[in-house]
């Protein structure tokens, strides 16, 4: 009986590591004046879904570059992390960003992309209703 047992873990680790997908990301440090970019975002072996992955962040790092030019502080910030979901033929990312340029609180965004791996195709609302 313990055989049996131990054949089957076996049997669903190596199914659970052979389907594990690995998940690469990519990270940018950046300083200007003593102001800080800090942005950690997914890269995956699609190159759809990173083109607009890397449109949104090369977007939010130009908006961010751009309110410093006739700013003197050097104490504002832009960082950013993500979080995955994979599913069978799905991968959702969540891209949290949080920026500081003054005032009295940083500014939160939260950017979701979906993606379709079966039909390498951005996953839209549009995509899902059809009216």
């Amino acid at each position: 009986m313990k055989k049996y047992v131990f054949f089957l873990l076996l049997v669903i680790f190596a199914f659970i590591f052979l389907n594990h997908k690995s998940i690469k990301q990519d990270s940018l440090e950046k300083k200007k004046r003593e102001n800080k970019i800090d942005l950690v975002y997914p890269s995956t072996d699609y190159k759809k879904l990173n083109t607009e992955i890397n449109k949104y962040i090369d977007s939010k790092i130009n908006d961010f570059e751009n309110q410093l030019d006739d700013i003197t502080r050097t104490d504002y910030y832009l960082s950013g992390k993500y979080i995955v979901e994979n599913y069978k033929y799905y991968i959702s990312y969540a891209i949290f960003t949080e920026s500081f340029i003054g005032g009295a609180h940083p500014i939160h965004e939260l950017f979701t992309i979906n993606y379709d791996t079966e039909n390498n195709e951005i996953i839209t609302i549009s995509t899902l209703i059809k009216y």
